[in-house]
């Protein structure tokens, strides 16, 4: 089941494991994605347990290591897109593994059309040069 983001930013969930997941490209999908996070069980923690500056969110989340243990390796809730108003785009927060799993996927297929989508049209472009 997916989870309002807004349960983390508020502190409502700290304590609680999730599985969090995210691609994104800000406009060109050939440069640096925005953002990816690969589907990642984590543990939903109040601030000031996270030793970085955590903007517009009372939580964080850290990754879980194979024991189950929390590591020290923060994931943000929001990207880095935001300014003063608004806080940017939130992670995609899902109960199962298998929820993040698919939504990552389906967001990489759409990551693919739209490099298909720009090919098309460079190839527009060349046909079109002289």
């Amino acid at each position: 089941m997916k989870v309002d983001y807004r349960k983390v930013s508020t502190g409502e969930m700290d304590g609680e494991n999730v599985f969090v997941c995210d691609i994104r490209h800000n406009g060109n999908p050939f440069e640096k994605f925005l953002r990816n996070v690969e589907p990642t069980a984590v543990i939903v923690v109040p601030e000031h347990q996270i030793k970085k500056t955590i903007y517009y969110s009372n939580s964080a989340f850290l990754k879980l290591k194979k024991d189950g243990s929390p590591s020290k390796t923060p994931i943000v809730l929001f990207d880095n897109t935001g300014y003063r108003s608004y806080a940017g785009t939130p992670l995609n927060i899902y109960t199962t593994m298998e929820e993040a799993v698919t939504k990552y996927n389906e967001q990489k297929s759409k990551i693919k059309e739209d490099m298909k989508s720009h090919i098309k049209h460079l190839e527009n472009i060349m046909v079109n040069f002289t």
